[in-house]
């Protein structure tokens, strides 16, 4: 099976020099998607993940990697941006960083 990541950054500022601070990703866009899917910014609810936002590497819902931050999520025009803040104490996480 092979898998995708679909996702670009946004510079916001000098993150890359302090791994505390969020990167920001351009997460999701309104529009059909090559899946078929049809993603409209009015459906959208962000309740349940602002409740537990984690953020796996590659949507790793089967669990093969752990977890390697946590995200809040932004809604800007037609976009879903995520500021990602990595798990400093995670050596994986710190890598995809």
């Amino acid at each position: 099976m092979v898998n995708y990541i679909r996702a670009f950054v946004t510079p916001t500022n000098d993150t890359k020099d302090d791994p505390s601070l969020p990167i920001r990703f351009v997460a999701s866009t309104e529009g059909v998607k090559s899946d078929g899917k049809d993603l409209r910014m009015k459906d959208w609810r962000f309740t349940r993940y602002t409740q537990h936002p984690i953020v796996l590497w590659g949507h790793d819902f089967q669990g093969r990697t752990l977890p390697i931050g946590t995200g809040k999520p932004i809604v800007e025009g037609n976009r879903l941006l995520m500021d990602v803040f990595y798990d400093t104490e995670d050596e994986f996480a710190m890598r995809v960083r």
